[in-house]
This record gives C-alpha cells, structure tokens and sequence, in this order.
C-alpha cells in the first residue's frame, strides 16, 4: 500500500477525534505517525526519544504503544527496527475505518436549528455614536480579576493532588532515568527489563523512589531477580 501524505493527516484527525483513547495514547500515537517515513515505510523511533519529546517518563511511552497495539491501530515488532529498537506500523486500514465511522456520525449529527424570523439590523435610528472599550477593558480587568478569582479560590485539596501527582511523575522518571543508566550497554536485556516491568512493580518502585532517591531501581532490580549493574 502506497503511503500518501493525506493519509497520514488523516490518521492524525482519527487519533484526535476516536473515542476509548487516553491523552497519553493521543500523543504517543501521534508522535508515530510523525515518525513514519512514507518512503521507506520505517518507523522505529525509541521509547527515550518519544518521551524526551512529550516530556514524560518511558514507562508511559510503552503503556501507551501496548494499548495502541491492542486497539489494532499499530502493530508492533518487538526489536525489529534500526539499533534493537521497537519496529511500529499503523494499521492504515483500520484507522481509515475510524475516519469513515467519524464521517458518517458527523453527517448523521442533528444539526441546530437557525430561526427563520428576521433579524435587527446593527443600528437603530436613535442610537448615537460611541467609542467601543470593551476590547482594551477587558483583558486588563475582566479577565485578570475573573483568573485572580479562580485561582484564589481553588481548593486547597485539588492543590495537593496536582502536587502529589507531580511528585509520583518526577519519581518514575528518575528511577527510569537510573534503569537505562544501568543498561544503555545492553539494549537487548534493558527492552526485556522494560517489557517486564507491569503496572504492580512500576507502582512499587515510585513508592520507593518518593521514599529515598535511588530505590525505585534497586525494588526493579530485587523484583526481576537481576544482577546489580
């Protein structure tokens, strides 16, 4: 099958619009469609480089080609691409059957219903003329008081759970900063670590990395039954 540029555009809107898709697998599937040389057909950027790029942790990259993977909207060849990294096809048909389903619920969508009756016209006879302020007013007070407001009221709760969720991100990428230290001379043994590493273990190892910087490996390491490196 010939590659056309409009199809990857078109599997970029699929990804955007498809329903089930968390916003990790947006961008994780979206970063491949980038990847994809139409060319060649070749697409196998690494977990670090995609997660360099959307300034998250590896473990999230592979959670969410896993799921993409069992969606059937790429299929993944484990160690098949250039330098033992992960080969990645998207299944062009099946995503060409999403943008036709989109199609067809987009059509099919009732549409609002304009009133027929005659509108006012801009000016009445009696109105005289004015200079509008409301453009320059509002960006320097309206929405300025508005977001101090909203901001000044969030609760205090909601504050500690985005902190605390910042702090369990920070965690994870430190511990899989250490992992690939550990084995960036053995591409082979660190993609097998990383494919064994479940939701359990990579919960367990954060809990240990918030504990004490440098655990999160150790816990991997003890749970794997892997040599220290």
């Amino acid at each position: 099958m010939t590659v056309r540029a409009l199809d990857t555009l078109l599997a970029a809107k699929v990804i955007n619009v498809m329903p089930g898709l968390r916003p990790s697998d947006r961008k994780v599937a979206l970063a491949l469609i980038e990847h994809f040389n139409r060319k060649t057909g070749r697409c196998d950027p690494g977990v670090e480089r995609i997660a360099s790029l959307l300034d998250c942790c590896t473990r999230t990259v592979i959670r969410a080609t896993n799921r993409l993977e069992k969606l059937g909207l790429f299929e993944k060849d484990r160690h098949g691409g250039f330098s033992n990294r992960n080969r990645y096809r998207p299944n062009w048909g099946r995503l060409a059957e999403h943008e036709a389903a989109w199609k067809n619920k987009l059509h099919r969508s009732p549409r609002t219903k304009m009133s027929s009756g005659t509108r006012q016209e801009s000016h009445v006879g009696t109105d005289s003329a004015v200079t509008q302020t409301c453009i320059s007013i509002l960006p320097k007070q309206t929405y300025s008081e508005s977001r101090a407001r909203e901001e000044g009221s969030a609760r205090p709760e909601l504050r500690a759970s985005r902190s605390f969720c910042a702090s369990r991100t920070e965690a994870e990428r430190r511990w899989s900063s250490d992992l690939l230290k550990a084995y960036a001379s053995k591409p082979v043994t660190y993609a097998e670590i990383v494919e064994a590493i479940d939701e359990a273990l990579s919960w367990l190892a954060t809990d240990a990395e918030l504990a004490k910087r440098g655990t999160g490996i150790t816990i991997i390491q003890q749970h794997l039954k892997l040599a220290r490196e």
